[in-house]
């Protein structure tokens, strides 16, 4: 599940609601855990999807439109470094992402343009346990880089301060 910071946007035509929810996104991809001296380090390199929808009222027909589909698919590459404690593993590391893919049903209706930075760092901490060839993670995601500074909605010029922020439910294999 993952959140952005955002308020409406008004323009001539338009009431966005940005924050209008989120939806689950998914994650795929590949890990290795290493252990020394009491502590592991572990890489990844996973495939992300970040998904939402924007609540949208046409202002000059007064109607409310059926709520607008955004995804945004990248690449992730944690360094998770941490120890074990009884049964659980705790973690926490950097995290380097791409974006892939930038997709939103907003461009068709409102000459919406998100202006999102290829690439962000961020940090992910949180919690796993090991049940035999299976582990189970829970992690908190944010960013120390802005995902983007503003969005184009025809000739306006919209400015906010849009940072991802992700709670991360994973299920790993081993072998």
């Amino acid at each position: 599940m993952s959140w952005f910071k955002a308020s409406e946007i008004i323009t001539d035509d338009y009431q966005l609601n940005v924050a209008g929810g989120t939806k689950l996104g998914y994650h795929i991809g590949l890990f290795t855990r290493v252990s020394f001296l009491g502590l592991f380090a572990q890489p990844e390199l996973l495939y992300t999807t970040l998904r939402s929808e924007t609540d949208v009222y046409d202002i000059v027909n007064q109607v409310e439109l059926e709520p607008v589909q955004q995804q945004v698919g990248r690449i992730d590459v944690p360094a998770i470094i941490g120890g074990k404690i009884g049964p659980a593993r705790l973690g926490l590391g950097p995290v380097a992402s791409i974006i892939v893919l930038n997709r939103s049903e907003l461009e068709d209706l409102t000459n919406y343009k998100e202006k999102l930075k290829a690439a962000t760092i961020g940090y992910q901490a949180g919690v796993g346990f090991d049940v035999s060839s299976f582990s189970i993670d829970i992690r908190y995601e944010g960013n120390l880089s802005k995902l983007g500074d503003s969005v184009d909605l025809g000739d306006n010029k919209v400015n906010f301060d849009k940072r991802a922020k992700q709670i991360i439910f994973s299920l790993g294999l081993s072998f």
